[in-house]
């Protein structure tokens, strides 16, 4: 009566002949069963030609030639939680792996937030490699270097509610206009224009990503990438972006003068990883170079440690600290996040001599809830910086660590809780910049004329 039923165009019964087997002993339940094979042989020690499981089941022991997961996301394991991990731990060690060589893996669900299943899926790249192709090894300059061919592992298909596009006006909203691809709706009964259009309003990071299967809109994320990369944007202006190709990480910019501020900072983590950074910050430009980053999994000795043996000082903070003497630009703060376990270095005295050794200040930083203050902020400080280019990192260019901090960039949001420590320690140093003063000019050795 209401015209939405359609008659079928075809019946695989009738295309392909019967499907189970006419021998009563043949497997045929509701979980799994078997076919009936067209030679009519092999159907007593068959593994089933179909089964289903549950995402929490074990199939482990089950390999095929086509696998289909159907709604494995739910509203509770797409937001940041312990249900999360343990369904993208799943879903990367077993999951995927029971799909034979040559097969074919689908998922196929409706996307729930930005960083449920499907955008985990979405988010793995493969590199193409030409076995033949020349690597560049003896080239000193790293700019004729050129990356592996990186395509998406996965094919996005999407169906969206609303094809804009489509939309020719009132006639082609309606609940008895055609659906999409004739008209702009997808269906236009079940998710009419009235519905639609209240989502579209007033929650539109929700439309954007439950019912349009995009990523959050322009604007939600803490960065865009281009950004970073330079180029037009999607909003038609052109970004001068914040990578150094002729610099990797660990090297001192060329054009740096008097005066710099050194600082690292420490994003530690009593279980996860810890995240650590090197700035170099000019006032003169308003230029701040990241220097070097390491994102690892450390110990509080493992940062700064003391051998009572041999009376030494050990740790990333010692070899650091040590290096950036080494490069001419001591570093003179840093700032280290004491939420936790990590407030022993204030209360360890051979912490306050390591101090006064190396002439360094550890400044201890309370995060609370001021990453989302309105003036000082995660949002607050760090967009502007990277939109106009004032951020400065080394080449993309077979580095994993720009690789890193642009990707946590450029996926932040607020909700988000794990994946963070990059930019926190980004956070970190540039909170603390403006109240610290600058370095004197590195001390010039004297030496003949000649030299």
């Amino acid at each position: 009566e209401k015209g939405l039923a359609l008659n079928a165009e075809a019946c695989l019964s009738i295309d392909y002949g019967r499907f189970k087997p006419s021998s009563s002993g043949a497997l045929w339940r509701a979980e799994e069963f078997i076919v009936e094979q067209e030679d009519l042989s092999g159907l007593d020690n068959k593994e089933p030609t179909v089964s289903s499981y549950g995402i929490d089941s074990e199939f482990i022991g089950h390999r095929a030639d086509l696998c289909l997961f159907d709604d494995v996301a739910t509203p509770e394991n797409a937001k940041e939680s312990v249900a999360r991990d343990k369904l993208l731990e799943r879903w990367d060690t077993v999951a995927e792996a029971r799909v034979d060589p040559g097969g074919l893996l689908a998922v196929i669900g409706q996307r729930l937030g930005p960083g449920d299943l499907y955008a985990h899926c979405l988010s793995k790249v493969t590199y193409e490699e030409d076995p033949d192709a020349y690597d560049g090894s003896d080239v000193t300059d790293i700019s004729d270097v050129k990356e592996p061919e990186k395509k998406s592992k996965y094919t996005h298909f999407i169906y969206k509610a609303y094809y804009e596009e489509l939309d020719t006006g009132r006639e082609s909203r309606k609940t008895t206009a055609p659906p999409w691809p004739d008209g702009p709706l997808l269906d236009p009964y079940r998710l009419s224009w009235k519905d639609l259009s209240y989502l579209k309003h007033s929650t539109p990071a929700k439309f954007e990503t439950i019912y349009q299967q995009q990523d959050l809109a322009q604007g939600q994320y803490l960065i865009e990438r281009v950004w970073a990369t330079g180029g037009m944007g999607p909003d038609g202006v052109l970004y001068p972006g914040c990578i150094d190709g002729d610099r990797r990480a660990g090297y001192i910019p060329s054009n740096l003068e008097p005066p710099v501020i050194s600082i690292a900072s420490v994003d530690p983590s009593p279980t996860n990883f810890w995240a650590i950074q090197w700035w170099l910050y000019q006032p003169k430009t308003n230029l701040r170079y990241l220097i070097d980053m390491e994102r690892t999994k450390l110990t509080a000795e493992e940062l700064l440690g003391f051998d009572t043996g041999s009376r030494e000082y050990g740790g990333v903070m010692e070899v650091w600290q040590n290096r950036s003497f080494e490069m001419g630009y001591p570093i003179s703060h840093w700032i280290v996040e004491v939420n936790a376990a990590q407030r022993f270095l204030l209360a360890h005295d051979f912490v306050r001599k390591w101090q006064a050794l190396h002439g360094v200040l550890v400044i201890p930083h309370t995060t609370s809830r001021n990453k989302l203050d309105e003036n000082l902020g995660v949002e607050a400080l760090l967009p502007p910086l990277w939109r106009s280019g004032q951020v400065r990192i080394p080449t993309m260019r077979d580095n994993w660590k720009t690789l890193a901090f642009v990707e946590e960039m450029s996926t932040w949001t607020r909700n988000k809780k794990n994946g963070t420590d990059l930019v926190m320690a980004h956070w970190f140093a540039e909170l603390h910049v403006p109240q610290l003063a600058p370095l004197k000019a590195p001390p010039r050795l004297w030496r003949p004329s000649w030299i």
